[in-house]
């Protein structure tokens, strides 16, 4: 009987014999493995990696299983237990697709990118219409900086399997990096259709309704991803970052009291506040927390003196009624920022160097 070319990863579990080298004797684990193929394409881990133990159970000497788990627990942060799966998946033989999309997860998790490649490769030249094989060459191109290149593949992840989230989440942040914040934004609307509550999408949309200057709509993304992840300093930044644009100031305070309590050492949240308080007729404040940016980013001093500079005499402020707790109305002229002062309310926050497993093939850590 003639074999056929599996089309997917999952699709590759009908011929078990040879997927991992072992001879997986168990259909229920075979049922279990392709159910997880599809949890981890639509982004819901918790029951990929629920699915994936079952399948081990059931067949512990079949190790496909544990290389899409190792990449499974990796994307959750889980680096101790990916690691540990990883290397055995590394054991994994390929036959097939599916087997190599596999092994070439856990060379990834290893920091074989090299392996890694060379096994997406392979995948594709057996299966050229394996939507996950695609998928993960592309998201590796784009983990690489090859973010151009990559979206050949993830376009066609995406043609052949057009529910996988993870696909367009993925395709999303390629294009976030090429700068076309347009269709980027578009792949997080589907993300959010098909899978509403992952509420990462909401942030990573609301960044590129913010490159796009359509504040009100990154604001309401931003309140959206914060009643899910109250405590995340980035969010409240670039929340009081729209928000001091849009001219609620005192909202902007709040947001940026946020960003300092969880991050005391973050010179832009200092610098952004005492704008805002400065609009909202608190010069006092204003400088305090300016002086403490300038502190804080040396490289900014100057331009950061010269704002303290006119808080101090008043100038281009004008005044709204002080520690109301009221979003302030715009001020007249406030459309024309100084160039100084706008340059530090639109900088990206300072973060810390990314978590090693923040970057899945171009994706911001799932969680």
């Amino acid at each position: 009987m003639k074999k056929s070319t599996p089309r997917r990863l999952g699709a590759a579990l009908l011929l078990p014999f040879f997927a991992s080298g072992a001879y997986c004797q168990n259909p229920a684990a075979v049922r279990a493995y392709r159910a997880a193929v599809a949890d981890y394409e639509s982004v819901r881990m918790d029951k990929a990696l629920a699915r994936l133990n079952r399948a081990a159970e059931l067949d512990p000497e079949w190790t496909t299983v544990y290389g899409l788990r190792a990449m499974c627990l990796w994307t959750g942060g889980q680096a101790w237990r990916a690691q540990k799966d990883a290397r055995a998946g590394l054991r994994i033989r390929p036959a097939d697709a599916g087997s190599y999309t596999a092994r070439g997860m856990a060379r990834y998790v290893s920091k074989d990118l090299a392996g890694a490649k060379k096994d997406y490769r392979e995948a594709i030249r057996l299966a050229p219409r394996d939507p996950l094989a695609n998928f993960a060459l592309g998201a590796l191109l784009s983990a690489e900086g090859h973010p151009q290149e990559a979206l050949a593949y993830l376009d066609k992840a995406v043609r052949l399997a057009p529910r996988a989230a993870l696909f367009y989440i993925v395709r999303g942040t390629a294009l976030d990096k090429l700068s076309m914040f347009k269709r980027a934004s578009g792949d997080y609307s589907t993300v959010l259709a098909l899978n509403p509550g992952f509420a990462w999408a909401r942030l990573y949309r609301a960044k590129d309704f913010r490159e796009l200057k359509e504040i009100r709509r990154a604001i309401d993304d931003f309140d959206a991803f914060l009643r899910v992840h109250p405590d995340n300093a980035e969010a409240h930044y670039l929340r009081g970052n729209m928000r001091y644009l849009s001219g609620s100031y005192a909202a902007a305070i709040s947001d940026l009291d946020r960003v300092i309590t969880l991050e005391p050492s973050n010179g832009l949240a200092y610098s952004n506040r005492g704008l805002a308080r400065a609009r909202i007729g608190d010069p006092d404040g204003a400088a305090q927390d300016l002086s403490r940016a300038a502190q804080l980013l040396p490289n900014r001093r100057e331009e950061i003196e010269k704002i303290i500079a006119r808080v101090k005499r008043g100038g281009g402020y004008g005044s709204a009624p002080a520690r109301t707790g009221v979003a302030a109305e715009p001020l007249p002229g406030s459309a024309s920022t100084p160039s100084e002062e706008r340059s530090l309310i639109e900088m990206e926050p300072s973060r810390s160097a990314p978590k090693e497993n923040e970057d899945l093939g171009g994706a911001v850590l799932i969680q």
